[in-house]
């Protein structure tokens, strides 16, 4: 698209012809009011097929997560062994309905309590101590286990007048996995049943800081049960029963077929850029208009070598009028910051936008999420379940829908680096002119254009504004922050496994938008930093004091690359026709001693030229 923008010679003559200026080796949408419009259509249909990418692409292929509901059923040693068992009587249920998940489902919690002593017989449970085992299923989804035996110390413990003494099993714990705002998680069994019900992460925190010797169970929260009761006795080790994971991999075919076409449009869109730029080449990058203008000097700007960008910014039609050959400009020196290369408005946009955006990603999870989040320290991927929650509690059945709402942040973001990047190639196109500066610590050097002349001083490049070391980080800041974006809003489905069959629960399963805070999190603080190191960089690096800050704008490149003084039309000289392919710098040109008595002096490009002095005249 920079490319497509950027403007031949004959566009700049053009331009100039009608006193604009046009933008030099940076994005902009200034030059396309120059460029003919076959370049400006290709230039809109990539900047249209973008949009639908950033829209489907990351949530084309999605994945199905799987939790598994389970009994953690706590036991003596005895039941290990085939001792004797009943199942408890309903001590606490949701709004004491004993059919959640009581009476109507005790002949199927048998067959689970049973298979469960056959398995540990077998030697098919896992052995876990009670830190891991608070690890393993501190979690609000259970993908690779489900039932879990919790052996409990039983010496010395107090007995209720109803417990069976005889029986081996003292009680069940349940909760369903469910998305339902103001529900408990599923891990809420392993609260204590003195825990308040409004924290129930916290109650993790809690365990975790706690003895291992002091873990009693009890919590069953609104969308669970307990039969039985724990009594006094904590639990001494867990037995789990593992299961193979259960992810899927889900792909949109309509979805997908909207990609392929987006990108079919784009793989032609560079074939005819590639096109046009052999037939009519742009002038992409700062060395390839000083070249053309030391080899064809511009008739409009002649007599204004110390004109700046600024200048013709705001005094717009003034800088493009003639003056006496008399007349110069004084050159007064001083090291500006780099921020001074982009308007303040400019700046107030971009930042102000990158406020926005990180202040919405807070707020865009919606209320109905509010204080679901997690601080297990045990579950690190930020797309896993137990870290993510939906934003529709009721779940949203439009699959359109879903796919707009996890990646609306996505475009925002674009956006945000579009505006990042004009930024910053303006910022290190102008470092790239004032480079050239005579008595700078850069030496003389040869141009970097798009097409270098072989055998001479010339310099190639596979960038336009921005050098791979700039360029490298600022990709990968933004990747990362992609990336970050899809782990905060992510599209998925999560398949609950029923826990007498272990087959899928449609009715419990959801397909849904999901807010990671963990993944919030990572994103404000990467944009937060990116935003940062911008502003940082900008106003802590200077530019060389003795160069106008012309890069950028045609107009004012063009009056710096003018070959003689005009006060002296008769001593009018070109530029040598092989000065553009030797090392250059920019300064005062002519000898100092014979110029100490001419009033006004000259600055341009040359292979012998010295730093401007300030309190003196040039032209």
């Amino acid at each position: 698209m920079q490319c497509l923008a950027s403007p031949s010679r004959k566009e700049i003559d053009s331009a100039h012809s009608k006193k604009h200026w046009l933008s030099i080796g940076v994005p902009n949408i200034r030059n396309l009011f120059f460029v003919p419009k076959p370049k400006v259509a290709l230039w809109f249909i990539l900047a249209i097929s973008s949009f639908p990418l950033h829209m489907f692409w990351n949530s084309t292929i999605f994945q199905t997560l799987a939790t598994n509901n389970y009994l953690a059923v706590s036991v003596t040693e005895d039941f290990l062994h085939g001792s004797r068992w009943t199942i408890p009587n309903s001590t606490n249920t949701a709004s004491n309905d004993v059919s959640i998940p009581g009476a109507d489902n005790i002949p199927r919690y048998h067959t689970i309590i049973h298979d469960l002593q056959q398995k540990f017989k077998g030697n098919e449970l896992e052995f876990l101590d009670v830190r891991d085992c608070q690890k393993a299923y501190g979690r609000d989804d259970i993908s690779d286990r489900r039932h879990v035996l919790l052996v409990v110390n039983e010496d010395n413990t107090t007995f209720s007048t109803n417990h069976d003494s005889n029986s081996s099993v003292w009680a069940i714990y349940y909760n369903e996995y469910t998305v339902a705002s103001g529900t408990a998680p599923l891990f809420w069994w392993m609260c204590p049943s003195s825990f308040q019900a409004d924290d129930p992460w916290g109650c993790l925190s809690n365990l975790t800081k706690e003895s291992v010797d002091k873990w009693i169970p009890g919590g069953s929260g609104a969308n669970g049960a307990m039969l039985g009761s724990q009594h006094s006795s904590p639990v001494r080790y867990c037995y789990s029963q593992r299961t193979s994971e259960q992810c899927k991999a889900n792909i949109v075919p309509i979805f997908l077929i909207v990609v392929v076409i987006c990108n079919t449009f784009k793989l032609i869109s560079f074939a005819l850029t590639l096109w046009f730029t052999k037939q009519d080449p742009p002038l992409c990058t700062t060395g390839d208009v000083i070249q053309s203008f030391l080899q064809q000097p511009d008739p409009y700007t002649k007599g204004r070598c110390l004109v700046e960008k600024q200048d013709y910014e705001r005094h717009r039609g003034k800088e493009w009028t003639s003056r006496p050959t008399h007349t110069g400009d004084l050159w007064t020196g001083g090291r500006w910051m780099w921020a001074k290369a982009i308007h303040w408005w400019q700046w107030a946009v971009y930042l102000s936008a990158a406020v926005i955006a990180i202040f919405m990603i807070t707020l865009y999870n919606g209320s109905a999420a509010a204080g679901r989040s997690s601080e297990l320290e045990s579950s690190i991927l930020p797309q896993s379940v137990a870290t993510s929650y939906p934003i529709s509690t009721d779940g949203v059945s439009n699959i359109l829908t879903c796919f707009l709402r996890a990646n609306t942040p996505q475009v925002a973001i674009s956006y945000i680096y579009l505006g990042l990047n004009n930024i910053l190639s303006t910022i290190l196109a102008m470092a790239e002119w004032c480079s050239y500066t005579a008595g700078s610590k850069t030496p003389a050097k040869g141009l970097r254009v798009s097409s270098p002349a072989l055998n001479t001083e010339q310099m190639s490049t596979y960038t336009l504004s921005m050098p791979l070391k700039w360029w490298i980080p600022v990709a990968v800041s933004m990747a990362a922050l992609h990336w970050t974006i899809s782990q905060t809003y992510f599209f998925a489905r999560i398949e609950v496994h029923d826990v007498n069959t272990g087959q899928v629960d449609l009715d419990a399963s959801v397909t849904d938008v999901f807010f990671s805070r963990f993944g919030e999190i990572l994103t404000i603080s990467l944009g937060f930093l990116i935003t940062l190191s911008l502003v940082v960089i900008s106003s802590f690096i200077r530019y060389p004091d003795t160069i106008p800050l012309a890069g950028c704008c045609s107009a004012s490149i063009a009056a710096a690359c003018q070959p003689s003084h005009p006060s002296k039309e008769e001593d009018h000289k070109e530029f040598p026709e092989d000065l553009a392919y030797q090392r250059l710098q920019w300064g005062a040109v002519g000898n100092s001693e014979s110029n100490s008595e001419v009033e006004v002096e000259h600055a341009t490009f040359g292979t012998d030229v010295r730093p401007l002095e300030s309190g003196k005249l040039y032209a």
